[in-house]
């Protein structure tokens, strides 16, 4: 994967749940890693081919491997600027653990 394509700063986060002052427990998301990324759309032939897989996916995002992200599920999620996605599914690409394909939806 050549590091031009890189261009955008994603953050992965997990559902967890903190206390408040009372005890009670508080839904939040916890960062998991932030990294460099290339978002795309999907559109054409490639979003027919991830929803073979996997229904309602629109973007695709790919990173370099990170142990932090390689169990990403589908209760996480993705967030880019302003834009929040869901995950459907994480590819490691070959299993050779150096990149990872995200397919997502964005979150409306």
């Amino acid at each position: 994967m050549r590091s031009g394509a890189l261009r955008h700063r994603v953050t992965f986060k997990r559902a967890t749940d903190t206390d408040d002052a009372l005890g009670a427990p508080i839904p939040s998301l916890a960062d998991l890693a932030t990294v460099w990324a290339n978002v795309k759309p999907l559109a054409g032939i490639e979003r027919y081919s991830a929803m073979q897989t996997q229904a309602g996916v629109d973007h695709m995002i790919e990173c370099r491997y990170v142990s932090d992200i390689s169990d990403l599920a589908p209760d996480d999620v993705a967030t880019w600027g302003s834009i929040t996605f869901d995950i459907k599914s994480v590819i490691n690409v070959r299993g050779r653990n150096s990149q990872l394909q995200v397919f997502v939806k964005q979150h409306i």
